[in-house]
C-alpha cells in the first residue's frame, strides 16, 4: 500500500511573473517553485522593484502567470471560479482603506460574501463567523464604528479580520505593517503568528520590516538581487546561515547581521 501523499496549503510551480503590454510580457521575476504549509508563517522578502506585489498578485489570481502554476489544495487556480478561489485564498493590501461609510462589522462581513447567495444576506453561520473574526483580532469593541475613524493600526486589523472571516487554508498579505508604529507592528506580527497556529492557516507575507518579522516567521521566500539563482526558499535558519540573505539587495556593502535579524553598512563612509 502506497504511503498518502502531502498536499502543501498553497504551491507554486516553475512560476514567472510580470506584465503584459502592448502584446510585449516584461519578465518581474521567474522560477519560482516553492509551496506554503497549513500553520506556517513565510516571509517574502526583496528589495524594491523585486517582484513581491507581483507574485502576491499572481498567486492570489488577480493577475495571470507569464507561465508556470499556482495550485491551492493541490488544484490549478485557474480551474477554479471566483467564488472558488475566494473560499481558498484571502489577501490583504497594504494601502490605506478608506472603508466609505462601513462600519467595521460591515466592512468584515465583506468577507463571507464567497459563502452567501445572490442577495449577499448574511445567515447566522456568517454572523458567527464575522464575531469570531472580530474576537480574534481583538477589534470587536469597535464593531459599530465607522472605518474612516479608525487608527491605522485599527485598520490593519479590520482588515485581517475580513481576512479571516474567508475561512481560507491560505493567508496572503502586501506589506501589513506599513505606515505603522513599532508597537501596533509587534502586535500585528504576534497576531498573524498566532493566527496561523490557531487557525493552522498558511500565511504568506511581504515585509521590510525584517527583523521584527523573523522572530514569528517558520520560512523564508527571497527574490534575490544577485547570483545565478534569483528564488530561493527555505527554512529561516537554514537561509540565514547559508549567507543568502547577503544577496536581496544589490549593493555589496549592505549584508545582513544575523545577531540583529537585520541589515547594516559593511564598509564605513568618509563624511
Amino acid at each position: 500500500m502506497s504511503e498518502p501523499t502531502h498536499t502543501p496549503a498553497m504551491s507554486a510551480q516553475e512560476l514567472s511573473v510580470g506584465y503584459v503590454r502592448n502584446g510585449k510580457a516584461t519578465v518581474v521575476s521567474s522560477g519560482i517553485s516553492a509551496s506554503l504549509e497549513p500553520g506556517s508563517v513565510t516571509l517574502l522578502l526583496g528589495a524594491n522593484g523585486a517582484g513581491k506585489s507581483t507574485l502576491l498578485r499572481t498567486l492570489s489570481g488577480v493577475q495571470e502567470p507569464l507561465s508556470g502554476a499556482v495550485r491551492v489544495g493541490g488544484k490549478d487556480i485557474s480551474t477554479l471560479s471566483g467564488r472558488q478561489m475566494a473560499r481558498a485564498v484571502s489577501l490583504v493590501y497594504t494601502d490605506r482603506t478608506g472603508g466609505g461609510g462601513l462600519t467595521v462589522e460591515e466592512l468584515i462581513g465583506l468577507g463571507r460574501y464567497p459563502y452567501t447567495g445572490w442577495s449577499g444576506r448574511l445567515s447566522a453561520d456568517d454572523k458567527n463567523a464575522v464575531q469570531q473574526a472580530m474576537e480574534s483580532v481583538g477589534i470587536i469593541h469597535k464593531r459599530n464604528a465607522a472605518v474612516a475613524t479608525l487608527s491605522d493600526g485599527e485598520r490593519q486589523k479590520a482588515m485581517i479580520a475580513r481576512a479571516l472571516a474567508q475561512h481560507t487554508p491560505v493567508m496572503l498579505l502586501d506589506e501589513p505593517t506599513s505606515f505603522l508604529d513599532v508597537a501596533t507592528r509587534l502586535n500585528i506580527l504576534s497576531l498573524l503568528r498566532r493566527l496561523a497556529t490557531e487557525r493552522n492557516v498558511a500565511i504568506l507575507l511581504s515585509t521590510h520590516d525584517i527583523a521584527a518579522s523573523l522572530a514569528v516567521a517558520d520560512f523564508l521566500w527571497l527574490l534575490t538581487a544577485s547570483g545565478e539563482k534569483k528564488f530561493i526558499h527555505g527554512s529561516c535558519q537554514q537561509l540565514i546561515n547559508s549567507g543568502c540573505m547577503d544577496r536581496i539587495f544589490a549593493e555589496k556593502n549592505i549584508v545582513f547581521n544575523p545577531a540583529t535579524g537585520d541589515y547594516r553598512q559593511a564598509v564605513s563612509i568618509d563624511l
